[in-house]
């Protein structure tokens, strides 16, 4: 990858400012329709092992970092992504996004970049188990979702508020499910009893 990180301008790719491919591998397998000036492309891309220096993920989810602990480091490590891409004059949509990071967890979603280069993505962050505080716990390895701002160039990470609301009134609806049911189960077998 570290050899193609010339070419990605031409390709529409654009790098967080101050950043630089350090390693790795790319995979794609991509189809090109239509007339030169208006061609569409679409398929699926993948990365490897993959380091991107200058860049560090753990800073720019601030808010999730210092909930959960994410270890600050001014190099992220791909370990893998992979994504469902569709590229045309309108921009480009990016589904089924999966990235796993070395000391966050992974990362998964879908959005667009439009052809200014600005980004529009939900996504949700689920942190590796073993650097959870216990105040945490399940709501972070299940995900904690954000969204994606910003440009190419100056990604900005914000936390999803409505989204982690509603994470926790379903969780709690889950359990007052459940706790109705333990109670409706023991008065049941009670009668039953007597």
């Amino acid at each position: 990858l570290q050899e193609l990180e010339s070419i990605l301008p031409a390709l529409n790719v654009t790098l967080p400012a101050g950043s630089k491919i350090e390693g790795g591998t790319a995979m794609a397998k991509m189809s090109l329709e239509g007339e030169p000036e208006n061609l569409v492309a679409q398929g699926t891309l993948g990365l490897s092992n993959v380091k991107l220096a200058g860049f560090n993920l753990g800073q720019k989810l601030s808010v999730i970092q210092m909930l959960a602990g994410i270890k600050s480091n001014p190099t992220t490590e791909i370990q893998s992504l992979s994504a469902n891409v569709k590229n045309s004059n309108d921009g480009t949509a990016i589904d089924d996004l999966k990235l796993v990071a070395a000391d966050i967890g992974e990362l998964s979603g879908s959005g667009t970049i439009s052809p200014a280069r600005a980004l529009d993505f939900k996504m949700r962050v689920s942190v590796k188990s073993g650097i959870l505080p216990a105040a945490l716990g399940a709501r972070a390895e299940s995900g904690i979702p954000f969204f994606i701002h910003g440009t190419a160039q100056d990604p900005k990470f914000e936390p999803d508020i409505k989204g982690m609301a509603a994470g926790e009134i379903k969780d709690l609806k889950g359990t007052a499910t459940k706790a109705a049911g333990g109670i409706l189960d023991q008065l049941l077998n009670k009668k039953k009893n007597d």
